[in-house]
């Protein structure tokens, strides 16, 4: 009875002892920082940096390794499962030890009580030694043996100002802890237990021998077997710490703007693509510096899964003080023409233009806007397609006149582009030719989306944030795109693609920003989309600097340096129907159209105006024009003919030498002349005209008025030849004229023609 009543208070004593213990002893706490680790998607190491505390302290690993847990356990805690934080055999043969050798040999702490000892940072005494005992019983209580090991693993000294296991096995081997050999496994095992002493870069006979002892005991134990054991004992220490690699420092920049410093990066990096993509960054950036071009950025992503495969932001130059830090993926900056094929695409879909349709290529004015090709030469009429990929900018704000200048900014902050914020006015027509600013994160997620159709999710940080991207577009929209986009006009080097088997197909698009300040060339195939940048990150413009000279053949590089890919297998499960196409203006086809296409489109395309180009004459035999009021319908020859207005006839005639003007009328079918189809209600021949500013500093317009017979004809408007726009029944327009004398010119669709000249008087 007197037995069992010691055992009952023995266990309530000892309940006792550990509630006191768990509620009232504080538990350990590590108040430290953890550098920034940049991995790549295989787990190895891209780019560090520093704990604020100076110390290379990584952020904890997911596991310790089985080769480390059982080289350490074996050095440092044979009995570490089975113990509850505190060692009584450990402890009872170090005191013997120290007693017999008369000074301290061993101290007999646990892995547990170590751990405890880093958190407190006291110095070795007894009563510490005693402290250290009871939180080590506590942290038992606390956490499982797998979670104090990991903990040991993070904070246990390496030598000099390396801290843990992960640091040690990247700074002292370069690998990831995963991959030690049993060798480098028990050299780090060792370490712990002297930091100070055994520094790999002195002492390095000590170091060897320990590990090797400790080698043999795991022979001993049969951890390892002989053929193990004599290959790892024979394998050297390392001399010195290897300094870690400097990859991808700009994403890593970024990424402690955005969370900080001290988190581990799992980015989705291919180091050997990265590293490919740096040198030919470095080696461009050294040949542009010549010209006082000192930035370039590029990004690539993986298409089939959004991943960023190489990221570089900018390169470092000797003597170049704005590249150290600044990364130019996320920057800001004109979008020159690289927003062209979104339009392109949004006018097929929307059923709007046909992917060949001429579209009008004339010197022009808008409002106060007048745009020009950048070799300032024109075509009179070209076809969509062709405009896209010669990137010609009179075309492109006359499409976007077409579809829409709100549509297309609503379009734009669909795709994804996070810097359109402003409103479609603010913008306006010049924001095809760069009067928005994008960035290359933006211009790659939506060009990634375009060659899949989106929606996409791009991304760089396994554990971080996606950028989400979306191409609104019908099948047949981005089939005629990519193709259009496909004959764009290479580089030097690279014009002769097609004659070489085995050339990349590569759909790709440059831009160039107002002032030669920001050069653009993206390019997508099948498998991946790539984006350069290239220019000055202080906005500094340079002649010479365009993305045909400068960004594009980096791209093209790039594209070399990755695994071939296949052209794009396009989806031909939409819904189509079959039409017919005009063979020369690429509009569906009218009953004059002499050559005929047969093709398939959406139904959403049938809507399409019909070529307005082609008209059904009759000539006589000696080829004039004559009707059968006029002439014996027996005599009259049907023929078909290809007109256009004058303005643009001005400048197509030298593109097609087989451009003929309308054949003259049979003198007996003329019409009568003495009648005016049309003429100027405002302003008459020589008006003078005060246009008034407004309180905000905005010029004004006045409205200009033609009266016509014909309401149904459409009548075309020119503003000291530049044409302004098309008017159908209601023939009245806005125009913004400056200072100065200016002539006002009207063409009918049948080839009238009146003119006005007026004065703008100034204030």
């Amino acid at each position: 009875m007197n037995f069992a009543k010691a055992v009952f208070n023995l266990v309530i004593m000892y309940q006792v002892f550990f509630a006191c213990v768990y509620f009232f002893v504080p538990s350990p706490a590590f108040d430290t920082t953890f550098s920034t680790v940049l991995q790549d998607a295989e787990g190895n190491i891209l780019s560090v940096q520093l704990a604020k505390d100076e110390q290379w302290r990584f952020p904890s690993i997911d596991v310790v390794p089985d080769k480390y847990t059982k080289a350490l356990l074996a050095f440092e805690d044979k009995r570490f499962f089975h113990h509850p934080g505190v060692d009584a055999l450990s402890i009872a043969r170090a005191m013997v030890s120290n007693v017999v050798h008369n000074k301290v040999r061993s101290g007999g702490s646990t892995i547990t009580m170590q751990l405890v000892r880093m958190s407190r940072g006291k110095k070795r005494t007894y009563s510490e030694k005693i402290i250290e005992m009871f939180l080590a019983l506590q942290l038992e209580l606390q956490m499982t043996k797998e979670e104090i090991l990991l903990k040991y693993t993070t904070y246990a000294p390496y030598g000099g100002n390396i801290v843990g296991l992960h640091a040690a096995s990247w700074r002292y081997f370069g690998r990831k802890p995963g991959n030690l050999s049993w060798s480098e496994a028990a050299t780090l095992a060792v370490l712990p237990n002297s930091p100070g002493l055994i520094h790999p870069g002195r002492n390095r006979k000590s170091l060897f021998d320990k590990k090797n002892a400790l080698l043999l005991d795991l022979l001993q134990q049969n951890a390892i077997d002989s053929i193990t054991y004599a290959l790892a004992v024979k394998e050297a220490v390392p001399e010195n710490p290897s300094p870690f690699p400097t990859v991808a420092k700009h994403l890593m920049y970024t990424s402690i703007k955005e969370k900080g410093r001290g988190h581990l990066i799992a980015s989705t990096i291919s180091a050997k693509i990265q590293e490919r993509t740096e040198s030919i960054a470095k080696k461009y950036a050294m040949l542009y510096s010549e010209e006082h071009i000192n930035n370039v950025a590029i990004l690539i992503a993986d298409n089939s899964t959004g991943a960023i495969l190489a990221y570089c932001g900018n390169v470092e130059l000797p003597g170049i003080d704005n590249a150290k830090y600044v990364d130019m993926v996320p920057a800001q900056r004109s979008s020159g023409s690289t927003l062209k094929p979104f339009l392109y695409a949004g006018l097929v879909t929307d059923g709007k233009m046909m992917p060949q349709q001429m579209v009008p290529d004339v010197p022009s004015y808008f409002s106060g806007f007048s745009p020009e090709n950048f070799h300032k030469s024109y075509e009179g009429l070209v076809a969509a397609d062709k405009a896209l990929a010669r990137s010609l900018n009179v075309p492109a704000v006359h499409m976007l006149q077409n579809y829409g200048h709100l549509k297309f900014n609503n379009l734009l902050k669909t795709v994804g582009f996070s810097t359109i914020t402003n409103s479609a006015d603010h913008y306006g027509l010049s924001v095809i030719l760069g009067g928005a600013e994008v960035n290359l994160r933006d211009l790659v997620g939506g060009y990634m989306a375009l060659s899949r159709n989106g929606p996409v999710e791009l991304y760089v940080d396994k554990l971080g944030g996606k950028y989400t991207y979306d191409a609104p577009f019908n099948n047949f929209a981005q089939e005629a795109t990519l193709n259009a986009l496909k004959e764009a006009f290479r580089p030097l080097g690279e014009r002769h693609w097609k004659n070489f088997e085995g050339s990349k197909k590569i759909a790709w698009k440059t831009g160039t920003s107002i002032g030669h300040k920001d050069a653009w060339s993206i390019g997508v195939d099948q498998k991946y989309t790539v984006g350069v940048w290239v220019g000055n990150a202080d906005g500094e413009g340079r002649p010479g600097l365009t993305g045909a000279r400068k960004a594009a053949p980096i791209m093209f590089e790039v594209f070399r340096s990755l695994p071939n890919s296949k052209w794009f297998d396009f989806d031909k499960k939409e819904n189509k129907s079959t039409t017919f196409v005009c063979g020369k203006t690429g509009f569906i086809a009218n009953e004059a159209c002499r050559v005929k296409k047969r093709i398939q489109i959406p139904e959403s395309s049938l809507k399409n105006e019909r070529c307005p180009y082609h008209s059904t004459l009759f000539l006589n035999t000696m080829g004039k024009r004559v009707d059968a009021k006029c002439w014996p319908s027996s005599d009259l020859i049907k023929t078909s003919w290809f007109l256009i207005p004058p303005m643009y006839a001005h400048y197509y005639k030298f593109k097609d030498p087989e451009y003929k003007e309308l054949p003259p009328f049979e003198s007996a079918c003329a019409p009568l002349k003495s009648v005016q189809s049309m003429g100027f209600i405002y302003p008459k021949n020589g008006t003078q005209i005060y246009i008034p500013t407004s309180l905000d500093g905005v010029k004004q317009r006045f409205v200009a008025e033609v009266a016509t017979k014909k309401m149904d004809e459409k009548l075309y408007w020119h503003l000291d030849d530049h044409f302004l726009t098309t008017t159908y029944e209601n023939h009245k327009i806005e125009v913004l004229a400056r200072f100065g004398t200016h002539s006002l010119t009207v063409v009918s669709e049948g080839g009238d023609r009146i003119q006005t000249v007026f004065k703008v008087l100034s204030e």
